[in-house]
């Protein structure tokens, strides 16, 4: 067994080629690496905390990291300082000799240090992310829309006031209205994001012609946008169009129906597919027969690691009308999160969460457990039953969930 070691890549240096190459390896993705594509990635972690483990002079482990804030619940809506993780990786010749840990407990270390409340990833394979406390916080469909059957109910408002923009304006227009867009679970998106993601050979590319619109309300502001991609097929001489959704996002009503009803009015329409998409997706409700929608696929997305359960759960807010207390021992094999804590919900959508170590513990929770209820999701009554959660006083579980629970489903449709 080889020993290894932990150092920085330096975004300037010659090493950022065999770390995207790592990366690509490990994650079995056979797109060519263009130089553009390496200098975009020198810029980019220019931002960023990028390291590598090495065995000698071979680079066999990746990881990198980068602050961000993540939406939390309340009204207003806010937002606490967490860390982004993304591109964890290790070659398959140095599995299971602790590099994957290593480089997790080095970068932890210095998200605790700044300050983030929690650290998020995009989990790969989910049986390696629970082992660090990391949980699925956030879940998202994929539906599937039959145009053949799809009606909109006459009562469903006609806003109007969509229209067509090039690339070049969707970059300046988009960031703006996702941000106005937001939901508990999303989390920023630097420039350097929407580059990637607007660019040619980008997420937003693909197979077929892409077709950006933008919507405006009636002073002009933008309040919304939709990405999509369509093809076209024929059966019979009879076209088939099928339309891709990249992203809607709509930050009022008026916005999301002007959106789904610019799609109404494409002709030749066979089926609409749209991935990823929130849980509470409310367009069957605008639907004539609701079974138009189909919801194909139903997963996980955002993981969220919690670093300071004090901070966070003294930030984030709380639905009006739940109110209460209770403490909560945690259990964090890493020691980040561990300890006793006293939450208190005001019923006034305000709480707060400070360290009790003199407190009697009422629930007792795992930081995984804890961290995938953190944003309103999540199942405590089922973790409980499941035997992941235990309580020392009767409804102590049940009442922790009723004042974690949001009214919106938590989504994040930022793949990073």
């Amino acid at each position: 067994m080889s020993s290894f070691e932990l150092r920085p890549i330096d975004p300037r240096g010659p090493h950022v080629r065999p770390f995207v190459e790592l990366a690509r390896l490990a994650f079995k993705d056979n797109a060519p690496i263009t130089d553009e594509a390496i200098e975009h990635r020198r810029v980019w972690y220019a931002q960023q905390r990028v390291t590598g483990a090495f065995d000698g002079d071979q680079l066999v482990g990746t990881f990198r990291t980068w602050p961000v804030g993540l939406t939390v619940p309340g009204e207003p809506l806010r937002t606490v300082p967490a860390t982004a993780v993304s591109t964890v990786a290790v070659l398959p010749t140095h599995t299971r000799r602790g590099i994957l840990t290593a480089l997790m407990r080095d970068h932890l270390d210095a998200a605790a240090a700044a300050g983030s409340a929690v650290a998020v990833l995009i989990a790969s394979e989910a049986v390696i992310y629970g082992r660090y406390g990391f949980a699925p916080t956030t879940e998202s469909t994929a539906i599937e829309v039959d145009f053949g059957r799809a009606r909109m109910r006459p009562e469903v408002p006609d806003p109007g006031g969509v229209a067509y923009v090039t690339p070049e304006e969707l970059f300046e227009l988009a960031p703006a209205v996702h941000e106005a867009a937001r939901r508990p679970g999303a989390i920023d998106r630097g420039s350097w994001w929407w580059e990637v993601f607007l660019a040619p050979d980008g997420p937003a590319g693909g197979k077929g012609r892409r077709v950006d619109l933008v919507r405006r309300d009636e002073d002009g502001r933008p309040d919304g946008y939709l990405i999509y991609r369509y093809t076209e097929e024929w059966e019979h001489r009879v076209p088939k169009v099928r339309i891709d959704v990249v992203e809607l996002m709509a930050a009022t009503p008026a916005a999301y129906a002007a959106l789904w009803r610019s799609l109404f009015a494409v002709d030749t329409v066979a089926t609409v597919h749209a991935d990823p998409r929130p849980l509470d997706e409310a367009l069957a409700w605008m639907l004539v027969d609701p079974r138009a929608l189909h919801r194909k696929e139903r997963s996980d997305f955002l993981w969220t690691r919690l670093l300071d359960p004090a901070a966070f759960f003294s930030t984030r807010g709380y639905d009006r009308g739940a109110a209460g207390r209770v403490v909560l021992e945690i259990d964090d094999p890493l020691g980040y999160a561990a300890g006793r804590f006293e939450l208190s919900v005001d019923g006034a959508g305000h709480g707060e969460c400070r360290p009790a170590p003199e407190a009697s513990a009422q629930v007792r929770t795992p930081v995984d457990v804890l961290s995938a209820a953190s944003l309103g999701g999540g199942d405590l009554l089922a973790a409980q039953a499941a035997g992941r959660i235990a309580e020392s006083s009767d409804g102590a579980v049940r009442q922790l969930s009723a004042l974690l629970r949001c009214g919106v489903a938590p989504f994040d449709g930022t793949w990073f």
